[in-house]
């Protein structure tokens, strides 16, 4: 008789969920942030827009999950409302005054924050996000449950 164990991927999957975010994942996952940031740099665009966006709103969900704050994600994530609030009204993708900085202080100030999460509270922050719109995410809106 095998003293293996069987396969249950939902045990699997659990246990693996409280795996810390490796250096090597936070880097793969800031790549394509700091991608996204080049993209708005030189010729602005929605997808690349989202793209930060939709990664700066999760690490900042998972840092209010966690107890967190960061003044300076939330400044960047206020820089990306106007944004994204003048697009909506029908003007082409640009920064005034001190988006951009804003915006690339929040993705420092997030990557910064990336290690100290688990895969679990990431994917927490993910399942929140997506009973949010975009334009309701407000610092109350990310209070844990």
């Amino acid at each position: 008789m095998s003293t293996r164990k069987s396969f249950s991927p939902t045990a699997d999957r659990t246990s693996a969920r409280h795996l810390p975010i490796t250096p090597e994942l936070a880097k793969q996952f800031m790549f394509a942030t700091h991608g996204s940031l080049t993209a708005l740099r030189l010729a602005p665009n929605r997808p690349a827009f989202d793209q930060l966006a939709g990664t700066l709103n999760l690490v900042y969900v998972a840092l209010r999950h966690a107890g967190g704050k960061s003044e300076t994600l939330e400044s960047g994530m206020l820089a990306l409302q106007s944004v994204a609030r003048r697009n909506d009204a029908g003007e082409p993708f640009a920064f005034i005054q001190d988006e951009l900085p804003r915006i690339e202080a929040a993705l420092f100030a997030a990557e910064d924050h990336l290690p100290s999460f688990s895969i679990d509270a990431l994917e927490r922050a993910r399942e929140h996000l997506r009973k949010l719109t975009r334009e309701s995410i407000t610092p109350k809106s990310v209070e844990p449950a």
